[in-house]
């Protein structure tokens, strides 16, 4: 049903990305990026490393090879060899969750930028989302055969050998779940053999397993978050699906409703010690209103999620919300209609459905790339694709 053979949409953007039809008035309120970043003027080496740069990037969902090239080409990144490193200097970057599912690479991906968040010396943060949630949690619905082989002793499986051996029939199933039953609970759900074979994924995610660790100790840092904000970034909200205070008054409890008290009850949900099965059980993480879950976007009636909004906002001192979670496409095409901002551009959805997981091809995935900068206080929202900026009004906090 996403096959892209039958639905192209007639131009790649649309709104402040349909850049060939648009009035020249329009055209003029975009210009083109530099040395991979939206500031003014060229950008050298040494200005990047100490300017005030900060880099959100929404759902990349298991996208290796699109994640790696969209941070080299904003220069954050650098390819050395077979690995990298970043080059961002003091320049902060800000993941705004799903990193994982859908697509063939979410464990190469979190080991990647875990490594990442070492060389950058803590300017890399990583938000939470709906989908490391529900790894956490032992639910493995979305994890793809080629993923979830990565995760197994190599020659261990039969089913991991044919992965191994035949990539290129592998590569034309991004977006599928390997359990192939969309409704499971669990990977259990999906048959004993299945189950077997993600075991390997639970200990990894687990509190003795590498990735498990390194979230939980990730967490303890505050480098892993629900909501995170720049001090000195324009003073923007960030978190993976948004945040509701009914869901601060449901679960916050004796901890205050700001980043810090989040952080706490984080930390309380994810202690080291706590299994998938303790994790599973946590309303706190997993409740339809929280910071990962909640459908707040898909609230047509601006009155009230503009309220809604504008009541957060005024809570935590900052001027805008950004988010990723809800995917901004033309229709039911696998073009993206560009990062959207509602309530005079307090709100921002910046998922753009850059994952092959989701689009299926490597050139709509180009297309579709999309992230927000801050420079010196000044909000952009950067169409890599495109080598786009365009500019957002200046904003105080509410």
């Amino acid at each position: 049903h996403r096959s892209n053979k039958h639905h192209r949409a007639k131009y790649y953007f649309r709104g402040d990305q349909a850049k060939d039809l648009r009035a020249p008035s329009i055209r003029r309120s975009q210009k083109k990026m530099r040395s991979g970043t939206c500031g003014k003027g060229p950008v050298s080496k040494e200005s990047r490393l100490k300017e005030s740069r900060l880099v959100s990037i929404a759902d990349w969902h298991g996208d290796f090879k699109g994640m790696t090239r969209m941070l080299e080409a904003m220069r954050l990144v650098q390819k050395s060899g077979r690995s990298w490193k970043w080059v961002g200097g003091e320049s902060k970057l800000v993941l705004l969750g799903d990193v994982v599912d859908r697509g063939h690479d979410g464990k190469r991906m979190w080991e990647f930028l875990f490594l990442l968040q070492q060389q950058a010396s803590g300017n890399v943060v990583y938000l939470l989302g709906n989908h490391e949630a529900m790894l956490l949690a032992g639910d493995y619905r979305y994890m793809t055969l080629p993923d979830v082989c990565r995760y197994a002793f190599n020659g261990e499986l039969e089913v991991c050998d044919a992965v191994n051996q035949n990539q290129r029939e592998y590569s034309s199933e991004w977006g599928e779940s390997f359990c192939k039953h969309e409704k499971a609970a669990t990977a259990r759900d999906c048959g004993h053999d299945i189950f077997r074979l993600v075991q390997a994924v639970t200990e990894a995610w687990g509190p003795q397993g590498r990735i498990g660790q390194q979230m939980r100790q990730g967490v303890k840092d505050g480098t892993v978050r629900l909501t995170y904000r720049g001090p000195s970034h324009g003073s923007i909200l960030f978190a993976h699906a948004g945040l509701d205070l009914s869901w601060c008054s449901k679960y916050m409890g004796n901890h205050p409703c700001s980043y810090q008290g989040i952080q706490t009850r984080l930390q309380v949900a994810l202690q080291a010690n706590r299994t998938y099965e303790d994790i599973a059980k946590e309303s706190f993480l997993h409740d339809n209103s929280g910071p990962v879950w909640t459908r707040m976007c898909d609230n047509t009636d601006d009155t009230e999620v503009c309220g809604a909004i504008k009541s957060v906002l005024k809570t935590f001192g900052a001027s805008r919300m950004a988010i990723g979670h809800c995917p901004q496409r033309i229709g039911q095409t696998v073009e993206s209609a560009g990062i959207r901002d509602r309530c005079g551009a307090r709100f921002l959805l910046t998922d753009t459905f850059m994952s092959r997981g989701y689009n299926l091809d490597q050139a709509v995935s180009r297309r579709n790339q999309a992230a927000l900068e801050v420079v010196g206080g000044q909000v952009y929202k950067v169409y890599q694709g495109s080598h786009r900026c365009h500019q957002l009004p200046h904003l105080g906090a509410l």
